[in-house]
């Protein structure tokens, strides 16, 4: 099948463009810069399939011009990317655009059809960022709207981050107790094939794996896989302190669960927290606690 991927030099985007160029798929990825030069239009013709990964990270103190980069690089681009397929002869049958999780308040446990959303800037971002894929006006290109949660992957994201203090053995703990959707990017890339293979998937879906963990556990279970010389919590007025307004994705969560992949068929390899870091922690053998 001939792709196209907005975004295939990120994190997702570079694990998705050769998870998909091994099963034999055509890819042509949109870069940033083909947006200053119109070649959006060129290189979405004759794809049947077309992915947009592209947002400015959200990690990081949001200061004026990082709350407007995050907004403009997710509303914008998607945007063109819309009005591009609307003025554009192409064969296109798909559009898949990955959403967050994160406009789901802390309160609910979510499915695909909770309208329980929080009330802060990111909510705003994601409800603005998904409406421009109402503007698709064929009605027979199949639109999904894949809501994620954090990623971890062995190469980049959260979980890197995360392993330069336990390679020095600094454990950090945060007592935060709700929910912390995630996902491993063996599983998004699995859903992303079996989206790519069922018709009948559409609309928003909750990429996220079905068994529920927050920080505290996610880190407690982390920590587990080495012998620490310091411990080191880290309270949450202290995280708000330091990151401001960015700190609800840290002190913040909502429990979310994958309703239409899981009634659709999917299965999860990585189900829950504890097989994902297992799993992780194969590729960074030095960090794991010897026995």
């Amino acid at each position: 099948m001939n792709i196209c991927i907005a975004g295939g030099s990120g994190f997702i985007g570079k694990n998705l463009r050769a998870f998909w160029e091994n099963k034999g798929h055509q890819i042509t990825l949109i870069s940033r810069s083909d947006f200053e030069t119109n070649e959006v239009y060129k290189k979405i013709a004759n794809k049947e399939l077309l992915v947009n990964l592209i947002g400015e990270p959200i990690i990081g103190r949001w200061t004026k011009a990082k709350k407007m980069a995050i907004y403009n690089s997710r509303i914008n681009t998607t945007k063109m990317l819309v009005d591009a397929v609307n003025t554009t002869e192409n064969q296109l049958k798909s559009f898949i655009n990955i959403s967050a999780v994160g406009l789901y308040d802390d309160s609910h446990i979510h499915d695909e059809n909770s309208t329980h959303y929080a009330t802060n800037y990111l909510t705003q971002v994601i409800c603005d960022w998904e409406a421009q894929i109402k503007n698709i006006q064929d009605m027979d290109i199949r639109k999904i709207i894949l809501r994620l949660g954090i990623v971890l992957g062995k190469d980049g994201g959260l979980f890197r981050q995360l392993l330069l203090p336990l390679h020095y053995k600094i454990a950090f703990s945060i007592r935060n107790f709700k929910g912390l959707p995630f996902i491993h990017m063996k599983d998004l890339l699995s859903i992303f094939d079996f989206v790519l293979n069922t018709p009948t998937v559409k609309g928003i879906i909750n990429g996220v794996s079905p068994v529920q963990v927050d920080w505290f556990n996610f880190l407690l279970c982390l920590n587990g896989k080495i012998k620490p010389w310091i411990k080191i919590n880290i309270g949450l007025d202290f995280i708000r302190l330091v990151l401001g307004e960015s700190a609800i994705l840290i002190t913040g969560g909502q429990k979310v669960i994958p309703a239409k992949l899981i009634n659709a068929g999917f299965t999860f390899n990585f189900p829950d927290i504890r097989s994902a870091i297992d799993d992780l922690m194969v590729f960074n053998k030095h960090y794991i606690e010897s026995e």
